[in-house]
């Protein structure tokens, strides 16, 4: 992969979505290429999407969270600068919550419909 992955998910019409450093994308397996659907959070640049899962309505969700890059600092020495965002079925994103440190293992209740 020419980037770093920080979830995928199975897509109903084949191949994977993804939350990939630089935002979402379209991954078919056994191919580097990507189709870049968007990046919702090109600045702040440090910035990147991490975890993430499908839910039932077709919905794909992910967290960004702040990643230097340097050594791993403990969640004391960063800032909340990370969001959740909703990917819909049409390519559309959303951020639906700011002000988050790490998302990371939300249960599917978590994510509102």
């Amino acid at each position: 992969m020419p980037q770093e992955i920080g979830s995928i998910a199975l897509r109903q019409a084949g191949g994977l979505v993804g939350a990939l450093r630089d935002g979402f994308a379209f991954i078919t397996p056994g191919d580097d290429a990507l189709e870049w659907i968007g990046n919702p959070e090109p600045d702040p640049p440090m910035n990147r999407l991490n975890d993430g899962r499908a839910h039932r309505q077709g919905r794909f969700w992910a967290g960004s969270m702040h990643d230097s890059g340097g050594p791993p600092r403990t969640c004391f020495e960063r800032e909340p600068v990370g969001a959740l965002y909703r990917l819909d079925p049409d390519g559309s994103i959303h951020r639906m919550i700011n002000g988050i440190l790490v998302s990371n293992g939300l249960p599917e209740a978590a994510y509102p419909g």
